[in-house]
């Protein structure tokens, strides 16, 4: 491992989990992307926060970092060349605090799936093939492979391939609930399933969904209470199912598009998003509806809330995240001319009504061939200024929906979500965290609301832009992962 010394979470249905942790994909159970870590920047000084620590040799892979007990777990191909080739998959422990390497061991093909910690546990892998690790020094203590335990024969890969989904089977991340380890690996015979945390024995199975198309979701299982009962949502490829995450029991199935014309190449990379009873899905790469639920009754009655075909949020990794009643996301073209009727519409910190009529009826649906506004329009921006936002290529808009109907309540155009790939991370401490993603190097912080004043924008290194691994916050650090090498910047009020 190469070193550079620079200076020296919410309460999952598996338990409590202390402020500076952030033990599996997303945050949490719920898959929130929030952290409860308080006494964080809210504005960053010109330049960023400063970089504590910064190391390699933890390998090339998508898997986000995940924190517990003070130490930093990441699975990657350590030794892998340029374009990912060869090398071994490990999983890695760093000391958070200074970045010093703990231990390494050898794992299984999961780089693309995150990890998920409870208590002494770690679980790598989330939808056929699960492996539970010891955490305090990497020694696997069991693993199982899901459609064996449900009495199936055959290689679920060979499955898989003769379906030819573009997600790699390994992708999904699993979720800890009820002492339980939820899989999804969709296939026919077993499409959802619940592993004992403790010695991986099957407590329960799902295996009559009538599906269209059997095929893992890259996307991951959420868990959540609803008037007190864990409920477990999961998505395979083409539906949504709920389950009493304590029994298994079927809740309901509900089908949210048509795969016929994805055909082979479908994919669904976007987890649901779970916020104050409403359940929201964004379709991702194929799709045309967003859609809310009211999750109610104990989680047994599912009543759609909206349904959007030209929906404001268009993202195509990990979803949106709620906050206080507004769902955050970006979205690749906007119409001016759409915007005259929502006058009370925040765009760039100002209400629509403040803008002339003719400029936004003029405003072409890519947002980069658009002129700045005219100096009669209020804009707070932070540094950039009239002459620099002319003629430059916007990668997307950062948008602010109300969750309950779906409506547009704010855009915010060129704060760096990529049209293709853009999403916005995690929110912590009254702040939102965007970026970096593949292709854009910055990550902004955001304060919410429908203005979303920037706050603080950070270049990061230039990286090989391969992945998407969301940053982290914990134990007031901020932790970015950029293939090989894993940052970790100071984000403490002082």
């Amino acid at each position: 491992m190469i070193r550079t010394t620079i200076s020296l979470m919410l309460l999952a249905l598996a338990g409590a989990t202390p402020a500076a942790d952030w033990p599996m994909f997303l945050g949490d159970a719920a898959r929130s992307n929030h952290s409860s870590e308080t006494g964080l920047l809210q504005k960053w000084p010109e330049g960023g926060p400063p970089l504590l620590w910064d190391i390699s040799g933890l390998g090339a892979g998508h898997s986000t970092p995940v924190v517990a007990q003070g130490v930093v777990y990441t699975i990657g191909r350590v030794g892998a060349d340029e374009k990912r080739k060869g090398g071994k998959y490990t999983l890695s422990a760093t000391d958070l605090r200074s970045g010093d390497l703990r231990w390494q061991v050898p794992c299984e093909r999961v780089a693309q799936s995150t990890p998920a910690i409870a208590g002494d546990r770690l679980i790598l892998g989330g939808t056929d093939q699960i492996y539970c690790h010891q955490l305090s020094d990497g020694q696997l203590l069991w693993q199982a492979r899901v459609s064996e335990l449900a009495g199936l024969d055959g290689d679920a890969n060979q499955v898989w391939r003769k379906i030819g989904p573009t997600n790699p089977p390994n992708s999904a991340s699993p979720l800890i609930c009820q002492g339980l380890v939820i899989a999804t690996p969709a296939l026919p015979g077993v499409q959802v399933a619940a592993l004992d945390l403790a010695t991986g024995k099957l407590a329960w199975a799902v295996k009559d969904l009538d599906l269209d198309l059997y095929a893992p979701a890259a996307s991951s299982a959420l868990g959540f209470e609803v008037d007190g009962k864990p409920v477990v949502v999961a998505v395979l490829s083409d539906h949504l199912v709920g389950i009493d995450a304590t029994t298994g029991e079927r809740l309901w199935l509900k089908r949210m598009m048509d795969t016929s014309s994805a055909g082979r190449f479908y994919t669904q990379l976007n987890t649901p998003t779970w916020h104050d009873g409403f359940l929201v899905w964004l379709p991702g790469y194929h799709g045309k509806n967003a859609q809310a639920f009211r999750v109610e009754d104990g989680g047994r009655t599912l009543t759609r809330a909206w349904s959007k075909t030209d929906f404001a949020i268009k993202v195509k990794h990990e979803g949106a995240i709620a906050v206080d009643g507004l769902l955050y996301g970006s979205k690749g073209q906007v119409d001016g001319a759409d915007l005259v009727a929502a006058p009370e519409v925040m765009v760039q910190g100002a209400k629509v009504k403040d803008y002339p009529e003719d400029w936004l009826k003029a405003w072409p649906r890519r947002p980069g061939c658009h002129k700045f506004p005219p100096h009669g329009a209020k804009s707070d921006f932070g540094d950039w200024t009239a002459g620099e936002w002319k003629g430059h290529e916007l990668k997307g808009c950062l948008v602010a929906v109300d969750v309950a109907t779906g409506e547009l309540r704010g855009l915010r155009f060129g704060a760096n979500l990529s049209a293709h790939c853009g999403h916005l991370h995690l929110y912590a401490d009254g702040r939102l965290y965007s970026g970096p993603s593949g292709t854009l190097p910055q990550l902004l912080l955001i304060e919410p609301g429908p203005a979303m004043r920037v706050c603080g924008r950070l270049v990061v290194p230039e990286h090989d832009k391969v992945g998407y691994p969301s940053p982290v916050v914990a134990d007031k650090l901020l932790l970015i992962r950029l293939g090989d090498r894993l940052l970790a910047y100071d984000i403490a009020r002082k």
